[in-house]
């Protein structure tokens, strides 16, 4: 099956072309370029418009509600264990040998998507991010300046993390594209990346 989505790169405009191989992943042509696996770099989902593609992300994230936990509140203690605790029990209830998982950040009375990713084990790899936002150095030098208020192990707003396995994937954020992880994470990181001025912590996948 192949799909055709508009794209931005840059200050331009092009077609992005993608079809799943035999694993479900997306092979993807943009401008003549092949880029295996998820849309080439600096290229990400538009659709009509911004609100188009909120929508599209709300409506996923609202199906998968029941796969969110609250990571962190506003102006209290950042807690490491609390953090892992509920991690691991979204995972250990789903029981997949593959997880996407949403970061949301609640700022101004909306909820505004941080960082999206994927893990074979979600325990270790937020084990690995946390050590990381501890630290504050290198690219998480951006995280602890998002995500903590300044001079102080504390969340600068509510931290909600969403972390759904493939198994209980109800459908791809965007139609008729497939739902398999990596393919979920890159239309996740398109649409969020579009439909949101601030933009995400991921280092990849992102036209800004």
């Amino acid at each position: 099956m192949s799909q055709a989505v508009e794209v931005r790169q840059g200050s331009g405009s092009g077609r992005l072309d993608g079809e799943a191989n035999s694993t479900g992943e997306m092979a993807w042509w943009q401008d003549g370029r092949r880029c295996l696996g998820r849309p080439c770099q600096n290229a990400s989902v538009v659709g009509p418009d911004a609100s188009q593609q909120r929508l599209l992300l709300e409506a996923w994230l609202s199906a998968h509600q029941a796969y969110a936990a609250l990571m962190a509140t506003g102006r209290t203690p950042f807690s490491r264990r609390a953090v892992l605790a509920r991690v691991a029990s979204l995972a250990g209830q789903q029981g997949d040998a593959e997880y996407v998982y949403v970061l949301m950040e609640r700022r101004l009375d909306e909820d505004v998507p941080a960082y999206v990713g994927k893990a074979k084990d979600p325990l270790r790899r937020w084990s690995q991010h946390l050590s990381g936002l501890e630290q504050g150095e290198g690219s998480y030098a951006r995280w602890r300046r998002r995500l903590l208020r300044e001079g102080h192990h504390e969340a600068r707003f509510d931290l909600h993390l969403y972390v759904v396995g493939q198994s209980h994937v109800a459908f791809a954020p965007l139609p008729d594209f497939p739902s398999t992880i990596g393919s979920v994470e890159y239309q996740l990181i398109g649409l969020a990346a579009g439909a949101f001025p601030l933009p995400l912590l991921n280092v990849e996948g992102q036209a800004r």
